[in-house]
């Protein structure tokens, strides 16, 4: 697994490397939809496509910035500012449909994603 970290503490990024067929391929945090996790493989959902890379969700979720994703079931984490319906069940990313896992549910709220979508 590549890891990749900032130089220094206060260095912000809007993007993440990830490593997809044996090359470094750049996403701005802004595309990335949502991740899905298919066993040892993250499926990253963008606008223009989908890619697998090999890393846990849990290191994921580590790299992305936690002001703008959430982590809504153990096989998910989506980016808040792209999530177009939610109800108690799943939420809607565009036409996908994603799961919001139970123990998750706590977490989630109408108002925490319409903050994000307003900031």
């Amino acid at each position: 697994m590549l890891k990749i970290l900032p130089s220094g503490p206060e260095e912000v990024r809007d993007y993440t490397y990830f490593k997809v067929s044996g090359r470094l391929l750049k996403v701005l945090h802004e595309d990335l939809l949502f991740a899905q996790s298919i066993k040892d493989y993250i499926r990253l959902k963008t606008p223009h496509g989908t890619c697998l890379t090999h890393m846990t969700m849990k290191y994921l979720q580590e790299l992305l910035p936690a002001e703008s994703f959430i982590r809504v079931h153990r096989s998910y984490i989506v980016n808040k500012s792209c999530i177009t319906a939610i109800d108690r069940t799943q939420l809607e990313i565009g036409q996908e449909k994603v799961p919001i896992g139970a123990k998750y549910r706590a977490g989630i709220s109408i108002t925490h994603v319409i903050a994000q979508r307003v900031s």
